[in-house]
C-alpha cells in the first residue's frame, strides 16, 4: 500500500519513496498522510502547528470533494 495512486484512474503511479524523492526541495513545511508497508495509516508533520495541519487537511478535503468526485 505504499504506492501513489492517480485520483482519476486509480492506477498506481509511483512508490511513496519515489514520489518523495521527485519532490525533494519543493516544500518548506510538510505533512504526510498515507499507508505504511503494513497497510496501517501513518502521518507526520514537520514545521507545522496543529492549526496549520488541520487547515491543510480541510483545504485538501474540499479540493478533493470538488474536483475528484462524481457528485
Amino acid at each position: 500500500m505504499s504506492n501513489i495512486y492517480d485520483l482519476e484512474t486509480g492506477k498506481a503511479k509511483l512508490s511513496g519513496d519515489d514520489f518523495l524523492e521527485q519532490h525533494k526541495g519543493r516544500f518548506d513545511d510538510v505533512m504526510l498522510i498515507g499507508f505504511d508497508e503494513d497497510g496501517e495509516i501513518a502521518f507526520g508533520a514537520n514545521g507545522l502547528s496543529c492549526r496549520d495541519a488541520v487547515f491543510l487537511m480541510e483545504y485538501v478535503k474540499r479540493e478533493l470533494m470538488e474536483n475528484y468526485t462524481d457528485g
